[in-house]
């Protein structure tokens, strides 16, 4: 599943105080969003940090992550098979902070990911959640940074991982996103989000 290398370098890590600023003056999407640099949500009573991939223009009107469509999947999806309120028992962020424009191409979102992954890494170490669920690939490459290669949700989803970096649990599976959108034609999508 991982290489030698990979497990070895992840093992190694140790937190980098110069990655923790944020570059946002290096992709300046902030400035065409209505929420600049969409912080945390939620109470997290229950230790349970959401990391979605970027925020939805639903999410940039209103402020909030998974205000949406998306948003409203995933909270029912949550208290009806877990008993979880995704407002009360956890926190909401996204790997990019600022919503993408509509016209860029999702190629260069991972350098949008890089650029917020210190404000993502220093959260994680002062919340310090007990859990954390990854939404997507970006989520993934926004928690988990260049520890490894491939950011591919499906080498990740469905595995919950041991992380002793964040001391915490890491747990990936698709964004919501992918069942209620309408450009979706896989409607089995929302089955698999469940099994997950």
């Amino acid at each position: 599943f991982f290489s030698t290398n990979e497990l070895a370098s992840k093992a190694k890590k140790e937190l980098d105080v110069e990655s923790l600023v944020p570059l946002c003056n290096k992709c300046n999407l902030y400035k065409n969003t209505k929420t600049k640099k969409l912080g945390v949500s939620g109470e997290g009573r229950k230790k349970i940090l959401v990391v979605g991939d970027f925020p939805s223009d639903n999410d940039d009107f209103a402020c909030t992550q998974f205000s949406g469509p998306s948003g409203a999947f995933l909270k029912n999806l949550m208290m009806t098979q877990g008993g979880i309120s995704l407002n009360r028992d956890c926190w909401r962020v996204n790997a990019i902070r600022c919503r993408p424009p509509q016209d860029v191409d999702y190629d260069n979102y991972g350098k949008f990911v890089k650029l917020c992954r210190a404000s993502l890494e220093k959260l994680i170490h002062e919340l310090q959640p007990e859990y954390v669920l990854m939404l997507g690939g970006y989520a993934v490459h926004g928690v988990l940074g260049t520890s490894f290669s491939g950011y591919n949700i499906n080498r990740w989803r469905g595995v919950f991982i041991k992380d002793e970096y964040y001391k915490t649990t890491l747990y990936a599976t698709f964004h919501p996103r992918m069942y209620v959108d309408e450009n979706s034609n896989d409607r089995g999508m929302a089955k698999v989000i469940e099994w997950d």
